[in-house]
């Protein structure tokens, strides 16, 4: 919902300080926290009205907006998907760090 009214930097600035503390109380992974962040901004990025992405790429295309919005159905599509797989197996975005351990 945020990703529709303001840009990245604004989302991460106004969620994480505040969401932090209590996903640290709950022994929620801030790593895998870190991922479903960026996961629902890049979401935000594509989603209109404000979608900074949506801009950027019909300013490329030189389509209407109207076309581009349609083209990013697919992608919204794939990132539910993908942040739904995340909630039920959040060894997912856990397993490359862990292996970085040591």
């Amino acid at each position: 919902m945020l990703g529709a009214l303001i840009e990245s930097l604004g989302m991460i600035v106004i969620t994480v300080p505040l969401l932090a503390p209590v996903l640290s109380g709950y022994g929620i992974d801030p790593v895998w926290f870190g991922v479903v962040v960026v996961m629902f901004i890049e979401m935000g990025q594509i989603t209109p009205p404000i979608g900074i992405n949506l801009f950027v790429i019909q300013s490329i295309s030189k389509g209407s907006i109207t076309e581009v919005v349609q083209g990013t159905i697919p992608f919204h599509l794939i990132m539910f998907v993908l942040l739904a797989l995340l909630m039920v197996f959040p060894q997912i975005a856990l397993w490359l760090p862990t292996r970085m351990i040591g």
